[in-house]
């Protein structure tokens, strides 16, 4: 086991792994070769987890979201801005005077939306136009940094946009994309410059690139409506099944033009020191004609991220009419970095060779046996793949395993991705150049599934 203490720089390079819908594969594999080759630091945890436990008998528990007093307060807390989320109507101090656009070569950019805060700033801008990317072998596309905006300030100063965008989506002919940064603006500043130096995994020269737009800010008016004010939360009936210490409060939703959204709290009571999160396993609408539409997460994640309102959109519109909206099980994360073993397989090992392992590990309260190892080759990379077992027959896991010790030479990439929970998984990663005699194999993260079912019913709103 090493004493491992996790660094700064992972949880930025985590979340910079973690991209909105629809993602280039390759930028996301770039990104994990960076983030797998370094130790990785917790995102601070949540402030109240009394202890926790299954519930073995099952029980049906009928309770209101909210009162209508309280679902009520919740509409005017929180209204929905497209590729920002969800605001409150009167934190922001000043707003875009009106969306800003340029035209290039067919393609338009349009900043949409810019709030100012006294902390931070929120942006949202679309691309239209754009063909269809062809897909690009060993050439450079638009990624990480070069894709993020920036603002340029009158006196040359440059806000940079945090690591992790809001949120965005795809389209037939561009995409939508929302990002935060980390700072105010001064108060005397209402006019400013929004840069981009290339559009989002684009290949680099196929589309303009330098864009650059000016844009004005003013003081919001009194009484105006920022956001479009979520729906429902004060009809919309909690139905409980089978009690797994995990809280679900439903906030509302709001119709967008790719679909609806809903936005809702989702906590786990856990108060083992390795939790990081909980997230749904699956969530999914029943529409009034039967059909099932899952619905997604809108916004980039990663179980190192603190998230207090999730934002979820369906994939299809349902039919008009009352609906249920279901939470079919969670998947709770748990931090297992302290959880590691040597691994010397030596040189000249050939693909397809396995070495058992054996060897068990206690992460957030769990047992997982790592039981063998195997040489692998992905795209012309070599490296291994370890086979991980639950400790409980009973038991759904998933687990990212990382090299954090190897030398600087030995770029890493992860193999892991999102193959889902099982009793059985493998994990594992592969290296650009060679591969080292002798490495560290660490847990990274580990998730575990856990039983039970949230219902609701919600009718959507008319159409205006």
């Amino acid at each position: 086991m090493s004493d491992l203490q996790p660094s700064v720089e992972f949880e930025d390079q985590v979340r910079q792994a973690v991209r909105p819908p629809d993602a280039d594969p390759e930028f996301v594999r770039r990104l994990r070769a960076e983030l797998a080759s370094r130790p990785a630091r917790s995102h601070p945890r949540f402030a109240l987890r009394p202890a926790w436990a299954f519930i073995a008998i099952m029980a049906v528990v009928i309770a209101a979201a909210s009162l209508p007093g309280v679902a009520q307060a919740v509409r005017q807390w929180f209204a929905f801005v497209p590729g920002i989320g969800l605001v409150q109507p009167n934190a922001p101090a000043r707003m875009l005077d009106v969306p800003a656009a340029v035209t290039r070569d067919g393609i338009t950019l349009t900043v949409e939306h810019l709030l100012v805060y006294a902390d931070r700033t929120e942006l949202a801008y679309r691309v239209e136009g754009l063909a269809p990317a062809p897909a690009v072998s060993g050439g450079e596309v638009c990624s990480g940094a070069e894709m993020y905006p920036r603002l340029r300030l009158p006196d040359g100063s440059v806000l940079a946009a945090d690591p992790m965008g809001l949120g965005g989506a795809r389209k037939v002919s561009g995409y939508t994309a929302g990002h935060s940064f980390s700072s105010g603006i001064p108060a005397g500043v209402s006019r400013l410059t929004f840069e981009l130096t290339c559009l989002q995994d684009a290949p680099r020269g196929a589309a303009p690139e330098e864009w650059s737009l000016e844009l004005r800010l003013v003081a919001i008016p009194e009484g105006t409506q920022v956001g479009q004010p979520l729906t429902g939360a004060e009809t919309a009936a909690v139905e409980q099944q089978a009690g797994t210490g995990i809280n679900f409060d439903f906030l509302g939703g709001a119709r967008q033009e790719d679909g609806y959204h809903f936005f809702f709290r989702f906590s786990a009571q856990d108060s083992h020191p390795d939790f990081l999160a909980a997230r749904p396993r699956s969530m999914y609408l029943l529409d009034s004609s039967g059909a099932r539409i899952e619905l997604i997460n809108a916004r980039p994640w990663s179980p190192f991220d603190r998230v207090d309102v999730w934002e979820y959109r369906a994939v299809l519109p349902p039919a008009s009419g009352e609906m249920t909206l279901v939470v079919d099980g969670a998947e709770l994360f748990y931090l297992g970095q302290h959880a590691s073993f040597v691994f010397a397989p030596g040189a000249g090992a050939p693909v397809g060779q396995t070495w058992e392992i054996g060897q068990r590990f206690n992460i957030g309260g769990r047992d997982f046996l790592v039981e063998r190892a195997e040489k692998i080759a992905l795209e012309g990379r070599e490296g291994f793949q370890f086979t991980v077992a639950a400790g409980s027959a009973q038991e759904e896991i998933s687990v990212d395993l990382i090299d954090m010790h190897s030398a600087p030479e030995y770029s890493v990439w992860s193999t892991t991705g999102d193959s889902g929970l099982a009793q059985r998984v493998t994990a594992g990663f592969v290296y650009e150049g060679g591969v080292p005699e002798t490495l560290t194999v660490t847990f990274n993260t580990v998730s575990v599934a856990a039983d039970g079912t949230w219902r609701l019913r919600w009718s959507a709103p008319e159409t205006p």
